[in-house]
């Protein structure tokens, strides 16, 4: 009997930290706006890097080593500060005025 409380005490702060992790959210999307009426979202997920949402297409995106904020792919990069953003995509002209949207 002494053996069955004491693993029920052991197992009991190993479920409070789980219970801990799996109270951060999984992900979180910010929305932008941009002149010239160009919308994006920026999905952030906080295990595995960041999905950009543009124009119906979907993008893996990875933040950049040593830049806060900065988030890239082959094919475009998005930098984010505070509520505004930029962003840029191979063969287009860069998109430097993006407000965050709620």
């Amino acid at each position: 009997m002494r053996a069955g409380r004491l693993a029920r005490h052991a197992a009991w702060p190993l479920a409070a930290l789980l219970a801990g992790c799996a109270a951060v959210p999984a992900s979180r999307t910010e929305s932008y706006r941009c002149g010239g009426g160009r919308e994006f979202a920026l999905v952030v997920d906080a295990r595995a890097g960041a999905r950009l949402e543009l124009a119906g297409m979907h993008f893996r995106v990875w933040p950049e080593d040593g830049r806060e904020g900065v988030y890239a792919c082959e094919m475009l990069t998005v930098w984010r500060d505070g509520r505004t953003a930029w962003l840029e995509m191979q063969g287009e002209p860069p998109s430097r005025d993006c407000v965050r949207v709620p």
